[in-house]
């Protein structure tokens, strides 16, 4: 069953160069579609260096680059969420997670709290077993910016696991409403395939 679009129709193929309702402020370069494919080169890359240095264990000490890559990988994927919503205008100027989430229209965000939802824990008074995709985002909305600067910090947490669930959810997502012209082999797991989250994989720390 086809997913209807959360922008107007006449926005689907809108450039910069075509919007009816040209930026003043701030210019970008790359339409949404070259955006998303962007994060998720960055994604595989962070996904190559955890690989390697669980494959490597004694040669491979905690690092900082696969944290900040998925990050960075999160940002630019919700920005290319925000460009093709407003038909092309720049994103938000923020690192901020779940200010870009939150930034989104109502149908978007429905639509990825749909891709990633919360699942309750039974007793109603305790958290939710899985984080949803806003608390997911939200819980590393700061870790582009801290953890690029480490040696600002005694000691730096991560749910990364956590985060990489959201990054499935938002790409998903988005490449079902937009079909890419060509399509890019993905390195990630598809939102929803997996409901369990072990706390191993979902926490990563450097000391």
């Amino acid at each position: 069953m086809p997913v209807k679009p959360p922008w107007p129709k006449e926005h689907e193929n809108a450039s910069p160069e075509t919007s009816p309702n040209p930026m003043t402020e701030r210019e970008i370069f790359w339409p949404p579609d070259l955006i998303m494919q962007e994060a998720m080169s960055l994604q595989g890359l962070a996904e190559r260096l955890e690989t390697d240095r669980e494959n490597h264990p004694s040669v491979s000490k905690p690092t900082t680059a696969a944290p900040v890559l998925l990050a960075l990988a999160s940002e630019l994927a919700l920005k290319a969420w925000q460009c093709r919503e407003r038909n092309g205008k720049a994103p938000d100027k923020t690192h901020d997670l779940a200010k870009l989430f939150d930034a989104l229209g109502d149908d978007p965000r429905t639509l990825l709290e749909h891709a990633m939802p919360a699942h309750p824990f039974p007793m109603a008074r305790f958290v939710p077993v899985y984080s949803g995709i806003r608390e997911s985002l939200n819980m590393n909305r700061k870790l582009f910016e801290t953890w690029r600067y480490p040696y600002e910090h005694p000691g730096l947490v991560a749910e990364t696991g956590a985060l990489k669930t959201a990054f499935a959810a938002i790409v998903d997502t988005y490449w079902r409403i937009v079909p890419p012209n060509e399509p890019v082999p993905s390195t990630i797991s598809p939102a929803g395939s997996s409901s369990k989250q072990t706390l191993g994989n979902s926490r990563r720390r450097l000391r």
